[in-house]
């Protein structure tokens, strides 16, 4: 957390009110109220203190247990409950979330989840990968967002943006990329297996399978496709191109991420300085979210 720096007490103890949950900072704020001296209180929230996260994973587990009991209730009457039980701050995600669009099963099923996955549970492709990336670095929120959407395609990005205009947090975003995304190869070798099932049949006419080579491909890929095929090349070549893609290493890097390798070529840049150039590139709407957001939690 401190990068091997020497912080201060009090420096320490700031940046553990940051990552606590709501109840473990009023605690800390009380002790410190209440003359504790700073290290004492450092050492309690050590071995006791929760972190946001923590505290929304057992809060989601004691709801799940209590629906066990009340499996008749109503959508309406379960974010009632959910009202009454949640934080202050899950509480006001909730009804930004209804607000925005969100369907009452898409937010029941969201607070009732969190933490439902195994800590045993296999870590994704994309998990191992962006631990690799994050290995040493002390990222915030924004930070780790922008370096996994370095990593992935328009359709994700899109996916991110989305999720954030709903009212999901940044950390439920984060979470959601780790558990679920597929790494580009993955995706290559998925759609590889499908085309294979799609063009097994030998009597499909070209324009039929270029109609369903369309419905695989991404809106990039298609105008590939369609150069592909302006250029003269076959239907036949151009689907021998999508199958055997994911053998290509460029492949693993999307179009942001080679842009970013271009512009720190040759320059020695310093994380921090990597770190804000990716950010300088991201899109504005990402950017006017992002202000969106901080506003909505100032106001």
């Amino acid at each position: 957390m401190t990068q091997g720096q020497e912080l201060t007490n009090y420096q320490i103890y700031e940046l553990m009110k940051e990552q606590m949950d709501a109840e473990s900072r009023k605690k800390m704020e009380e002790m410190v109220k209440n003359g504790c001296p700073l290290e004492e209180v450092i050492e309690h929230f050590m071995k006791k203190g929760k972190t946001k996260e923590q505290a929304q994973n057992e809060k989601s587990e004691e709801l799940r247990q209590k629906m066990e009991g009340a499996k008749d209730m109503s959508q309406e009457e379960i974010i009632d409950m959910l009202k009454n039980e949640l934080s202050s701050d899950d509480k006001s995600q909730l009804e930004k979330m209804l607000k925005n669009g969100c369907s009452m099963q898409e937010v029941i099923d969201h607070f009732l989840n969190r933490g439902n996955e195994s800590d045993s549970e296999e870590k994704t492709a994309f998990q191992t990968r962006m631990e690799e990336m994050m290995d040493g670095k002390n990222l915030n929120e924004d930070e780790i967002l922008a370096l996994m959407r370095s990593q992935v395609d328009d359709e994700t990005k899109a996916e991110i943006k989305a999720m954030l205009e709903k009212g999901y947090t940044k950390q439920d975003v984060i979470n959601h990329l780790l558990k679920n995304q597929k790494t580009n190869e993955e995706k290559d070798r998925e759609n590889a297996r499908k085309l294979i099932s799609l063009f097994d049949d030998q009597e499909m006419s070209e324009q039929e399978k270029i109609n369903l080579l369309e419905k695989q491909l991404n809106n990039e890929d298609k105008a590939q496709m369609e150069e592909m095929l302006r250029r003269g090349c076959t239907i036949e070549e151009v689907i021998g191109h999508f199958m055997s893609r994911s053998d290509s290493p460029d492949r693993e890097k999307s179009n942001f991420a080679k842009n970013i390798e271009k512009l720190i070529e040759g320059k020695n840049l310093s994380e921090d300085d990597v770190l804000q150039l990716i950010e300088g590139q991201l899109d504005d709407e990402y950017k006017t979210e992002n202000r969106k957001e901080n506003d909505y939690k100032k106001g």
